[in-house]
């Protein structure tokens, strides 16, 4: 069985991140999978980058301006997207002669709509996020018109029904009205909003976690790890690596969650560890120091800091799976966040983590304050987060699981392997 993926990146970005796992796991597993990208960064030769004319100067420039030109004319609040050029990710994959297409993230003009139709072979497609099932945007707040149809869209300011957003969700629904696609979420929570949404309903829905890699994110020495970082030895650190530029990823409530851990925690020392976006501005006016590390590409670098760390805070305000939240939890390193989307499904409550009602920064600081302060309680949930993630998200595991769906989808047209 040969499966081509489709993602608009491999590795840059946490759907990508979490697609080029999938891939890998496949691979690992025997399958004859490669990954067609947009844009490629990685040096994995089963990953197909851009052809010349895609990656040429005219080309990456006309795309710039038309992306600058739709914000500029529809001035989005939250991420929104519309697949509207020419592009060649189709053509590349079938290249290939798949069996199976697998899509992943596709926005930011790696595949319009309409060529799901020129397959003609089973889809599977992973809902990282809701754009599949949207108008545009990526989540929808609360905004409930996607379980019917999109149009006057809150995102876009729009009171036109025949906005854009309509449009798009038109586009969407004839395409998988008509194709074979089943849809593979990464939590039940993703999946209940596909079986919600007008695009989706009635169509098989699989839940698939994301898979961690268990030879770069394991439980390490969290002495060893801080000297290798250059931390100090004898304080209470907690890692925040939510994108700072993102609204729903919370970053708003990192600095009253300190204020409010500060408050209870009397003289506790403490510090907060920030990678990748997450440290771009985030330091001023916080109570307490913080080391931005920057970009972090190295994954063995990540893992340390999560190594080194007593707690992650991740305060998604809507969120699928966090893959901060996955990789932390394979170091051992217990989380705390909100209870909202797919984060109960990983996280429980005074199990393995911490659990705030949302959206309390006194909470988040309370979870908090009561895994610093008690390093047996820490050990215990330290041990419950490896073992969670050891039973849902083993690369064997989910390449298990996919191979059943390919197989059922095949099945299903008629197609033995």
């Amino acid at each position: 069985m040969r499966v081509v993926h489709i993602s608009t990146y491999d590795t840059a970005g946490g759907a990508a991140i979490a697609a080029y796992r999938i891939h890998r796991c496949l691979v690992s597993a025997g399958v004859d999978s490669v990954m067609v990208v947009r844009e490629k960064r990685s040096g994995d030769e089963t990953v197909i980058g851009p052809s010349p004319s895609e990656r040429g100067i005219v080309r990456r420039g006309l795309d710039f301006l038309v992306s600058w030109l739709f914000r500029r004319i529809y001035r989005p609040s939250v991420p929104f997207s519309v697949n509207m050029r020419r592009e060649d990710a189709a053509r590349r994959a079938l290249q290939h002669r798949p069996d199976v297409i697998h899509l992943h993230w596709v926005a930011n003009e790696c595949l319009k709509p309409e060529s799901l139709g020129s397959f003609r072979r089973p889809i599977v497609w992973t809902l990282h996020d809701m754009w599949p099932m949207t108008g545009g945007c990526h989540y929808s707040g609360n905004c409930l018109r996607y379980r019917e149809q999109c149009g006057a869209c809150p995102v876009l300011r729009s009171r036109n029904q025949e906005d854009i957003s309509r449009q798009e969700w038109r586009r969407k629904r004839k395409v998988l009205s008509e194709a074979a696609v089943t849809a593979a979420a990464p939590s039940r929570w993703m999946a209940d909003l596909a079986r919600s949404s007008s695009i989706f309903q009635g169509r098989r829905v699989e839940v698939v976690s994301n898979s961690i890699d268990f030879d770069v994110f394991r439980p390490g020495s969290m002495a060893e790890c801080r000297a290798r970082l250059a931390l100090p030895p004898d304080c209470r650190i907690v890692l925040f690596c939510a994108a700072a530029d993102e609204p729903r990823k919370g970053a708003a409530l990192l600095k009253p969650a300190l204020e409010s851990l500060c408050r209870e925690a009397g003289g506790m020392r403490l510090m907060v560890l920030t990678a990748g976006a997450a440290g771009r501005g985030i330091g001023d006016g916080l109570p307490v120091p913080v080391k931005c590390l920057g970009d972090v590409s190295d994954p063995h670098v990540l893992a340390a800091c999560y190594s080194a760390s007593d707690a992650t805070l991740v305060p998604s305000l809507e969120d699928n799976l966090p893959n901060v939240m996955l990789e932390s939890m394979a170091c051992g390193t217990p989380c705390v966040a909100f209870r909202i989307g797919g984060i109960p499904e990983f996280v429980k409550h005074m199990t393995n983590g911490y659990l705030a009602e949302p959206f309390s920064a006194s909470d988040l600081g309370r979870g908090l304050k009561m895994i610093l302060e008690d390093v047996r309680l820490r050990s215990e949930f330290s041990a419950m987060s490896r073992a969670q993630i050891e039973r849902k998200c083993a690369p064997a595991v989910v390449a298990g699981q996919y191979l059943q769906i390919y197989e059922r989808a095949l099945a299903e047209r008629g197609i033995q392997r």
